[in-house]
């Protein structure tokens, strides 16, 4: 009787040991869940208070430096200035040539901090936000509102919050243990295709499209804010 008593004592401790890790991984998984990576450097606070009213004058009704979650509950990324590198490789999103031009597309590039490798993030609710370059502050979209693969991503003079092609979110990436790795993916909301280096080659001079989302290092990014 006693060693059958010892016995369920015994069994009812490991269940209980076993549900208590079993819940502070969860509790850890969902804490990971909650946070994008975003590293930051340093930039003088007049260029991001300038930086914040522009992209607030352009998306009208929106209040200056106001936090939306992309993912309500999950992923929080304040608006600001930021650099978008890809994950696995020190090559960065630039506007072609620097030259902010309807129309112009989106390479991969070196590290530098001019602004055709700066762009602005503006939340405008939904979990969705604007993505402005700040050579001449025109935004990114997927060209003719194209929803297929392979449709290029260029700027354009921003139009309106209505606009989908214009309009983007962010999706955390999730590895092979089902917890996020720290980078994202960006979203098309007019399309549901993500940015995407041509051919899944993360080396410089390569432009950057649409595509469907594959586990591959061309479509992973992490953000680099710019803090004032």
């Amino acid at each position: 009787m006693i060693k059958k008593l010892l016995l369920g004592a015994t069994l009812l401790f490991a269940i209980v040991s076993f549900s208590s890790v079993a819940q502070a991984t969860s509790e850890s998984i969902m804490e990971h869940v909650k946070k994008v990576e975003v590293s930051n450097s340093i930039i003088s606070r007049e260029q991001f208070q300038k930086a914040d009213q522009i992209a607030s004058e352009k998306v009208q009704g929106v209040k200056p430096s106001q936090t939306r979650s992309f993912f309500p509950g999950t992923s929080y990324v304040d608006d600001g200035l930021y650099q978008v590198r890809f994950k696995d490789a020190p090559f960065y999103l630039d506007v072609m040539g620097g030259q902010s031009v309807n129309g112009n597309g989106l390479h991969m590039w070196t590290h530098h901090y001019g602004a055709a490798a700066v762009f602005y993030i503006k939340n405008i609710g939904n979990g969705e936000f604007v993505l402005f370059e700040t050579t001449g502050w025109k935004s990114v979209e997927i060209g003719g509102s194209n929803v297929f693969n392979g449709a290029p991503v260029q700027i354009w003079d921003y139009q309106s919050i209505g606009i989908p092609t214009q309009r983007w979110r962010l999706e955390p990436v999730i590895d092979s243990w089902g917890i996020p790795d720290g980078s994202v993916k960006l979203v098309n909301i007019n399309s549901g295709k993500v940015l995407n280096a041509v051919d899944g080659k993360v080396i410089p001079y390569v432009r950057v499209n649409s595509w469907e989302s594959l586990n591959i290092s061309g479509q992973k990014f992490n953000l680099e804010r710019l803090m004032p």
